[in-house]
């Protein structure tokens, strides 16, 4: 009996390799044909197809292998065999630094200090029309990142620490963005795509004149208090005799 197996690759997969243990394979723009030759009965031959998604491929995927003889089937029910598999996205991230922009340039440079405790806001939706509303903290190395993410687009919101003032926010080289104060809006995030550097510079507190004047006056003053304090010692009063006269 004369043998073939047909194949066809459904839309978001992609051959890596077809092996079978007799016959020859055959790959012709996607379409997998496999002639098994002649084929004894009882005797069995094993097709092995390795397939992979393509990026950003997500969803429920049946796939199904037909096989043909050239003789009259009485039984066609056990000609195909198929298999049904869940493919999940490859997840995404979105990463960053909040730091002590010493030089003001908008690079965060290797002698430059990080800033731990400032709240970062990420805000979007998702391909699956999910909202998307994740807070992180960062670290102790200034760091922040969004890990888990499906494609999307979403937009990262720094709030601003009050211990320094604002400096330049810097995105990503490997995304676009549109920057404004303290924020990176329009990401558009591919599944697998990792998209790190949206940094968020800062500048050190410096004292107002105002605030300057005010501390300045104010240490004046108690130095000029202690300057006029005086110690003051009261002599005891002297006794008094008094003379009856004539």
């Amino acid at each position: 009996m004369r043998c073939r197996l047909d194949y066809c690759l459904i839309h978001g997969l992609l051959l890596d390799s077809a092996t079978t243990s007799r016959g020859t394979v055959l790959n012709s723009n996607g379409t997998i044909t496999v002639n098994l030759g002649s084929l004894p009965r009882s005797a069995t031959a094993t097709v092995t197809l390795i397939v992979r998604a393509n990026v950003g491929t997500s969803g429920t995927v049946t796939n199904a292998a037909p096989v043909s003889g050239r003789e009259t089937e009485v039984t066609v029910i056990n000609n195909t065999s198929q298999a049904t598999t869940v493919l999940e996205p490859q997840p995404a991230s979105l990463s960053g630094f909040v730091y002590v922009d010493a030089n003001n340039d908008g690079n965060f440079d290797s002698n430059e200090l990080s800033i731990a405790g400032v709240t970062v806001t990420l805000i979007g939706t998702d391909t699956l029309g999910n909202n998307v509303n994740l807070t992180r903290q960062t670290g102790v190395d200034g760091a922040y990142r969004f890990d888990n993410l499906r494609a999307g687009t979403y937009r990262i919101v720094e709030s601003q620490p009050t211990t320094h003032r604002d400096g330049k926010d810097t995105p990503s080289k490997t995304l676009t963005a549109v920057t404004t104060n303290d924020q990176f809006a329009n990401i558009t995030l591919s599944a697998g795509t990792n998209g790190v550097a949206f940094n968020f510079g800062e500048l050190r507190s410096q004292l107002s004149k105002k605030d300057f004047l005010a501390s300045s006056t104010a240490a004046q003053q108690r130095v000029g208090t202690s300057q006029q304090l005086k110690v003051v010692t009261v002599p005891p009063p002297k006794s008094v005799t008094a003379k009856k006269t004539k």
